[in-house]
């Protein structure tokens, strides 16, 4: 071979020479979008002679192919057909592969080979890591007013969740903005008015993408379109959640219909009950006045549980349903006819007014959190109401010395009293202590409840827990007094007191509980704060109207003996001062 030859060979090997060009670095992709995959020369090469090939370095998977002058879509593998194509003519000498519609399954390292008769060359691809942001929701829920409901919205993200940029909830047709989530904490303070305290994220799901919006106390105007919108750098996605068909509770609308009917039978059964006690004319009237005591109370029981089951008040609920439930005992003990019943019942209401005590008591502690063990007994009640104050009082880092000295001296101060009048046999020191208790045991009420309002006066809860605490005290007064059992000359006063515990009682807590479900079913919004503050207070204007008869029957029956000793007793002062001026 001449050296001309050895000259034309090398040109015509040098022309075939080529090197391929890729990409500078990691490529990042964004999930369910396209990428760019770099392979070129500078100078064309020849179609005739050229084969590219595109396969996955890790699997080997073939992922697209240039083969005899055309492409070979149906050599790809199953994954990768119909989403990686040549991005031009190949022969302006780019092999450039675009791969579209994302997956998460696409990161990873390419190689590109490109072979010719004479030479060939690869480079390589890497994709790094896939951008992903993706929301996705429940696209419609239900809900009934002043339930609970959960609008869902999963967050799929290559970023972890504490580090997304911000997550928010709003509503579509009136920007409002209902949840905000952002640099790794919610931000409650940055709600709406109207969503304020009824809105918020689940905190132990969201390291796991969960950013599901609960909602509570659902209203009438809460029904609309949200949005779930997430960001993450340049990215962002979302997803639209619509809250519809909010009809009532049935539970709600039951319990409402049972107020209803509650209200009608006290009102249907107390007036003739009235007319005929003032006419005192019981016997046959004994059905009337049983169905009376018996049935509007237990229908409002019902009632109250029916709301609380759904609502999660259940301190408040159990209190005012625990009421109800046992009134009609202390009813009947205060009921005007009780010589018309037979014996057993007598002794039977009689051994169950301690039970009707415990009971009531049992529900005001619950609501307040404090469980009672021991039997009722009035020092009991005293010494665990004072602990009950001092832990109060603890558990809101406040200690005032004058509070603890003066509300334990009377405490003490008051059971010894009752215990004195207990063992007492002899009629003068029985009325002194009696005296003395009647007025140490109203100064150590208005003493504990000024302390307890003093402690309470921020805290929520407050207000129910004082009105508990006065209704035990009112049954703790009225527990050592027995009922006195004459349905002869009945005073106009026990009858009023009677007619208010069996009837008006039931109606009061009857027209609250409607109320306040009318404004659930309505706006889902509550009209009392606190059911105890309405129920509890006119439990104690009964149990104190009660009281009240305690010292007026005592008067009626012993009124003479009583003024006949007044003037003994002024006669024998006379009798003294005369004595004294004598010389």
């Amino acid at each position: 071979m001449t050296l001309g030859s050895l000259i034309v060979l090398w040109i015509v090997a040098s022309s075939e020479a080529f090197l391929l060009q890729g990409p500078s670095g990691p490529l990042v992709a964004q999930l369910g979008g396209s990428v760019l995959l770099p392979c070129s020369v500078e100078s064309p090469l020849p179609l005739e002679e050229l084969e590219v090939e595109w396969r996955r370095t890790d699997s080997d998977v073939l992922v697209h192919l240039f083969q005899e002058g055309e492409e070979r879509p149906e050599s790809q593998d199953y994954t990768y057909r119909g989403r990686a194509h040549f991005v031009t003519e190949l022969a302006a000498g780019n092999y450039s592969l675009l791969l579209t519609n994302t997956t998460l399954g696409d990161a990873g390292v390419y190689i590109c080979k490109v072979y010719t008769n004479l030479k060939s060359d690869e480079v390589t691809a890497e994709i790094r890591y896939i951008e992903r942001l993706v929301v996705t929701g429940a696209g419609a829920v239900s809900a009934y007013v002043g339930d609970e409901v959960i609008l869902n919205c999963s967050v799929d993200s290559h970023t972890p969740p504490e580090r997304l940029q911000k997550v928010t909830w709003k509503r579509t047709d009136q920007e409002i903005l209902v949840l905000l989530y952002q640099d790794g904490e919610a931000l409650p303070n940055s709600t709406h008015e109207r969503y304020r305290g009824r809105a918020e994220f689940f905190p132990t799901e969201i390291p796991k993408g969960n950013f599901s919006l609960r909602l509570k106390d659902v209203r009438t105007e809460d029904k609309g379109e949200y949005i779930c919108e997430a960001h993450s750098g340049h990215l962002s996605a979302n997803t639209n959640v619509v809250l519809q068909g909010l009809g009532a509770l049935p539970l709600l609308i039951m319990a409402c219909m049972l107020c209803v009917i509650a209200l009608v039978l006290a009102l249907g059964l107390g007036v003739p009950a009235f007319i005929q006690l003032m006419k005192n004319d019981n016997g046959r009237t004994m059905l009337m006045h049983c169905l009376l005591v018996f049935c509007p109370n237990i229908i409002m029981f019902i009632a109250f549980m029916l709301y609380g089951v759904k609502q999660g008040f259940i301190g408040e609920i159990l209190t005012c349903a625990t009421v109800n439930l046992v009134r009609f005992l202390l009813v009947l003990k205060t009921a005007p006819y009780l010589d018309l019943l037979p014996a057993c019942p007598k002794r039977y209401i009689k051994s169950v007014s301690v039970l009707l005590q415990y009971l009531i008591v049992a529900g005001v502690i619950f609501s307040a959190g404090i469980y009672y063990l021991g039997y009722w007994s009035f020092t009991l009640v005293d010494i665990i109401n004072w602990i009950l104050l001092w832990l109060t009082v603890v558990g809101y880092s406040t200690f005032n010395l004058s509070m603890f000295i003066t509300t334990l001296a009377v405490t003490l101060g008051v059971d010894v009293l009752f215990y004195l009048q207990q063992l007492n046999q002899y009629e003068k020191w029985y009325a002194i202590s009696t005296i003395l208790l009647v007025v140490f045991f109203p100064t150590y009420i208005i003493t504990f409840f000024y302390y307890l309002y003093w402690i309470l006066a921020s805290n929520p809860g407050g207000p129910g827990l004082m009105c508990g605490n006065a209704l035990l005290y009112s049954l703790t007064a009225v527990s050592g007094f027995d009922h006195p059992q004459t349905t002869t000359d009945i005073p106009m006063p026990h009858v009023f007191v009677y007619i208010f515990g069996a009837a008006a009682l039931p109606v009061l807590n009857a027209a609250a509980l409607t109320t306040e479900l009318i404004m659930k079913l309505g706006t889902g919004t509550r009209m009392f704060s606190d059911l105890q503050v309405i129920i509890l207070p006119c439990e104690c204007v009964f149990v104190s109207g009660w009281l009240a008869l305690q010292p007026y029957h005592y008067w009626i029956k012993e009124r003479e003996k009583i003024k006949e000793q007044l003037r003994v007793m002024s006669k024998k002062i006379r009798c003294k001062d005369s004595t004294t001026q004598d010389p």
